[in-house]
């Protein structure tokens, strides 16, 4: 499954909780002044766009090559730059995206990434936001396991108008065939048992998962 994994200018999170284990085929796209995170991380992307309104070229200087191409887009566009970039994965045709640096900083921009995940489960993608302190993920009528670290906590939420069935095991608050709606935070804050991997499921809707360490 060819892997698209893109940085974004937001918060990173603690660098040291990322581990990518970039393989030779990664696709690695830089969004605007992701670039500058990818400087930090050691990765150089094989793509770098934007519209340059929070990164200069220029700031690039001397640490761009050949093996970077650059996208320039106006300013004026429909998409985000990381919206950009994930369209740009999908042509390559990548099945796995990865975006990182897609939280914190501007709220709505923070929005637009989940919504980006949206995008790619619509499109039978994977997606996960990824940071050092957090993740998210949608998960789509079905089930998946959420294992434990210390300090480990996890959240659903209906993404989609209701998620019908939504049922949690092995965990500090157990749900059995919920029907949970996206005016109900009642998924939130939960932990696994220790010495088990909890089971989240759901029958009908989009789930969003967030899971974060304190």
């Amino acid at each position: 499954m060819k892997r698209c994994i893109i940085i974004s200018g937001g918060d990173l999170g603690d660098q040291k909780k990322i581990k990518l284990n970039i393989t030779p085929d990664d696709l690695i796209v830089a969004a605007d002044s992701g670039y500058l995170h990818a400087l930090r991380l050691g990765i150089t992307p094989h793509i770098l766009l934007g519209d340059y309104d929070s990164m200069t070229l220029e700031e690039a200087g001397k640490t761009l090559t050949s093996a970077t191409q650059v996208l320039r887009y106006q300013v004026e566009k429909d998409d985000t730059d990381t919206m950009l970039a994930v369209k740009v994965g999908l042509e390559h045709g990548c099945e796995e995206f990865i975006l990182l640096g897609a939280l914190g900083g501007r709220l709505d921009h923070t929005i637009a990434n989940i919504q980006a995940l949206k995008y790619l489960l619509d499109r039978g993608k994977k997606g996960m936001i990824l940071a050092g302190d957090n993740t998210a993920q949608m998960l789509c009528d079905g089930s998946m396991n959420i294992s434990t670290e210390e300090g480990f906590k996890f959240s659903l939420f209906s993404y989609s108008e209701s998620c019908k069935g939504v049922t949690i095991k092995g965990a500090k608050y157990p749900l059995q065939d919920y029907t949970m709606t996206n005016g109900d935070p009642i998924g939130t804050s939960n932990q696994v048992q220790p010495g088990k991997t909890a089971t989240v499921s759901v029958r009908e809707g989009v789930l969003l998962i967030v899971t974060s360490f304190d």
